[in-house]
């Protein structure tokens, strides 16, 4: 930034977003002059009225989208902000003229890298104002030397003195422009007439530098031009599918295209990021030659990495199923920009004051163990510091008596705090026991930037995992429970039923008949929890037809002289509810196998009807019939003294807090109406 504040133009609507961008501007006073609308047509009118050096504009505003925006702002670059998910309308927007997007995430990360944004599109329009000068400026030249060489011969000798002086002023533009210019020959002909994959082909394996200026040298750290012009271009390319698509659309245009980016590897093939502009010329069918412009755009990649490196961090943490998937998700993102084949998560315990490796891609042996309280991670942790280090560096730090060595020498070494607030929560290290340069301060500087998202990942799914732990041990013990209940009721039914045959009088035989039958349809339900997958509720249709079942089993009822029939919805009920009704479901269908056919197995087209449904979500309708012999007319129901029938009163008003009616319609229907 310059001491002159940059002119913003923010367009916005939400008004929580322009709270956030208010406050980022009332921190960074000195730094912005901005004006902050809510509308296209706002915008436009003050676009009219005053000028600026960049737009942020919402993309989804109250009266159109940012597309609205891009004719009116002329040369002013404009970056799209974006809710989190919307990258394609970002693409988009960057396709219909926007320079760069910016994705709203919740803890207001995009304001961070706003100003680095900002500062690339004010210096991207610059460039493309030096570009465009540059442009006409060759040209011009151009048009000279081509207007020299057209001269009289009788002014040849003037005509060759202006030539050579318009060649010093070219080289000395070449020479001194911030952009890299560069040209690429062929050590083989390349035909302009073959197939534009043909070509690309060819330019791929036959192209080389044949010219360049300072600018391009230290693009691609290159010492000399000599050096430079001995590279060629099948050294540089970093994905030969995609260089060939680029080729042959350059071809396809008719041998020149607009502003591109591209990825390269650089000298030491180290990859960079390039935007390029280039054009060929084609003379008797051969493309003799590509002159190109070039600018570096490293940084701002990496930028961009990095900040899509913190989105999948957060994303990887509501994902990963364990600590330790997210470790590797995590690593694996930290590669994206950086070498992380020998990395390390450590984490402090405030408790004990101990550090534990829980992620080493150096030696898995190492996870879990403690390293020496002198060690180097330690007094990263205990400073709260971020190094990068030499091995010169750490053996002044172990003479100085600040850590011991520990372990295998490293030759580079580089490590951030991870933070949670103010508290130092452990350590995110990287080291090289061979390549003293693999690390430098962007590599720290992004660490840096991530290591906090990154341990508020780990303590996220972390605290996840002890939470899953503990809902599978609660799980155990209640199916454990159910269980015990389960196999309580059982021995307590057979207890009955050894009981009852010490017992000859029949009416109390009965009475132990009905009581063993009422244990079991309570002991079924433990039994279904026990078995189900959801150990609060069961399946009721499967109940209702194991009850019957059974109920059919001990009254040694044939399924073939006695139909019944289900209408039973998808129901399931908690063990609250499932007991109360299984008891009435078993006393009605009791009642009606004993009383209701006394010819059987001679009664023909005898049927017992269990139907359950929804009403509305608010009530279940139970209904259990028979087409029986009904009860007599002379019998009061309402004052019915049997046990039966009173448990299913007690049951419906006062557990299940429902009701019911009895009716004689070509035998006898229970309807009960249960509330939810």
């Amino acid at each position: 930034m310059t001491d002159v504040p940059v002119s913003l133009l923010i367009i916005e609507d939400d008004e929580i977003d322009q709270l956030a961008y208010k406050r980022y501007l009332r921190a960074h006073d000195d730094a912005y002059r901005a004006v902050i609308v809510q509308s296209v047509n706002e915008a436009k009118e003050m676009l009219k009225q005053d000028s600026f050096d960049c737009a942020i504009i919402d993309y989804l505003l109250k009266d159109g989208t940012s597309f609205d925006v891009f004719d009116a702002l002329g040369d002013i670059p404009g970056i799209i902000v974006t809710g989190a998910g919307d990258t394609e309308i970002a693409v988009s927007a960057m396709k219909s003229g926007a320079y760069d997007y910016l994705i709203k995430d919740p803890d207001g990360n995009y304001l961070k890298t706003m100003p680095m944004v900002i500062h690339h599109a004010i210096e991207n329009r610059k460039q493309k104002e030096e570009l465009r000068q540059y442009r006409e400026k060759l040209e011009e030249l151009v048009r000279q030397r081509t207007g020299d060489l057209e001269q009289e011969v009788a002014v040849r000798k003037q005509a060759e003195t202006k030539l050579s002086e318009i060649n010093r002023q070219y080289r000395t533009f070449v020479e001194n422009c911030v952009v890299g210019i560069y040209r690429i020959d062929f050590d083989e002909p390349v035909s302009a007439l073959d197939d534009p994959e043909t070509i690309a082909n060819s330019i791929m394996a036959h192209g080389y530098f044949a010219e360049c200026n300072d600018a391009l040298l230290g693009m691609y750290g290159v010492a000399s031009k000599e050096e430079m012009l001995r590279i060629r271009l099948s050294d540089l390319i970093v994905n030969p599918d995609d260089t060939r698509k680029r080729l042959v659309t350059f071809i396809e245009n008719g041998f020149k295209t607009e502003l591109i980016d591209n990825s390269e590897y650089d000298a030491d093939k180290k990859m960079k990021y390039f935007r390029n502009s280039y054009t060929g010329l084609v003379h008797n069918g051969l493309l003799k030659w590509i002159w190109g412009i070039q600018t570096d755009i490293s940084e701002r990649k990496v930028a961009e990495h990095a900040q899509q490196v913190l989105y999948d961090i957060a994303s990887d943490a509501l994902k990963a199923e364990s600590p330790g998937d997210l470790f590797k998700k995590i690593h694996s993102s930290i590669d994206m920009i950086v070498d992380a084949s020998n990395l390390a998560i450590i984490l402090a315990d405030k408790d004990t004051d101990e550090l534990e490796i829980v992620y080493s891609t150096a030696d898995e042996d190492l996870a879990g163990k403690v390293p020496s309280k002198k060690s180097l991670t330690r007094y990263l942790i205990d400073n709260d510091l971020s190094l990068l280090l030499s091995a010169k560096d750490i053996e002044l730090l172990i003479t100085q008596g600040k850590c011991e060595m520990v372990g295998r020498p490293a030759q580079s070494w580089m490590g951030v705090p991870m933070r949670i607030s103010d508290d130092v929560t452990g350590a995110i290290v990287l080291q090289s026991y061979t390549n003293p340069d693999l690390y430098n301060y962007k590599h720290l500087e992004f660490l840096s930037f991530i290591s906090s998202q990154i341990a508020v990942a780990i303590e996220r799914n972390i605290r996840d995992e002890q939470i899953r732990s503990s809902l599978r041990e609660k799980e155990v013990l209640l199916k454990e429970v159910h269980h015990r209940v389960k196999n309580n009721l059982q021995v307590i039914s057979s207890l009955l039923s050894l009981q009852s045959k010490q017992v000859h009088n029949k009416q109390a035989l009965a009475l132990f008949k009905e009581t063993h039958d009422r244990v079991r349809s309570i002991s079924m339900v433990h039994e279904r929890l026990y078995a189900s997958k959801d150990f609060a509720r069961i399946d009721f249709n499967e109940y209702v037809r194991n009850l019957t079942r059974e109920l059919f089993r001990t009254y040694g009822m044939d399924p073939s002289s006695l139909t019944i029939t289900y209408d039973i919805e998808a129901v399931w009920l908690d063990v609250e509810m499932a007991v109360p009704c299984g008891l009435v479901i078993n006393e009605l269908i009791s009642n009606s196998l004993k009383y209701a056919f006394p010819g059987m197995p001679d009664v023909k087209g005898a049927a017992i009807s269990v139907s359950m449904r929804k009403v509305n979500s608010k009530a279940l309708n139970l209904v259990v019939s028979d087409n029986g012999v009904g009860i007599s007319d002379d019998i009061d129901l309402a004052n019915v003294k049997t046990l039966g029938l009173k448990l299913v009163s007690i049951l419906v008003t006062d557990q299940l807090q429902g009701s019911y009616d009895i009716v004689q319609n070509n035998g006898l229907e229970f309807r009960i109406v249960i509330p939810l």
